[in-house]
Formats: structure tokens, sequence, C-alpha cells
């Protein structure tokens, strides 16, 4: 997938932040990192049925994708927040599982359109 088909506008990203393209490598090796311990996270308080942290952990990832423009984790995380704000628990594992394949497959292009650049995430 070229740059021109990236789903997230990381050069919008480092515009509006006023930095260049290179500079905001660290930040998703940071994101992605963050999301891998999260993610485990999840998968813990989904098998203990620990409802109110996995609703904080899912606060975080909310939070984190939106101020990366990772949208489409994002809207999955907010999707997951209101079934547990509304404990409609039956479809929280699959949102769990779908916001894993989200950030495992973000992190794939996101890496690709920085190899394309040139940066090694």
């Amino acid at each position: 997938m070229s740059e021109t088909n990236i789903r997230y506008d990381l050069q919008g990203l480092a515009d509006e932040i006023g930095v260049e393209v290179r500079d905001i490598v660290k930040l998703f090796l940071s994101y992605f990192s963050e999301m891998r311990d999260e993610i485990e996270a999840m998968r813990d308080c989904l098998s203990r049925g620990d409802w109110h942290m996995l609703k904080r952990t899912v606060h975080n990832i909310k939070g984190v994708s939106a101020n990366l423009n990772v949208h489409d984790v994002f809207k999955e995380a907010e999707k997951l927040d209101m079934l547990l704000k509304y404990s409609k628990m039956d479809d929280v594992p699959t949102c769990v599982n779908k916001i894993t394949k989200l950030i495992d497959n973000a992190e794939i292009e996101i890496k690709r359109f920085f190899n394309e650049k040139g940066f090694c995430l």
C-alpha cells in the first residue's frame, strides 16, 4: 500500500503539531508499545470480568488513538466504551478482538508509511 492509500493522515498530524514527519516516528513507536500493553490489559480485564479497569484501559486507548489520528481504533474503542457504559457485555469480547486487529493493522500500515519516507519504526 503506497502512502497515497494510507488510512491515517500522518502528514496532517505532523503539520498540525508543527513538526516534520521524522519527528513523529518516536510518537508512534511509543504508541504501539503502549497499545501492546493495553491489549494485554484488556484481555486480562476481560478474563477477570474487571469491567471498571477495562473501561479505564479502553478510555486510554480511545484518547491516545484520537490524539494521533488513528481514527479506526478510536471509533472502535468509543464503541466498546459505550457498551461498557450501558453494561452490554455480550459484544465486549468481539470489540476487544476488533480493537486488537485494528491496532495490529495500523502498526503495519504506519510502519510502511514511515519506511516509504526512509524512517524505521
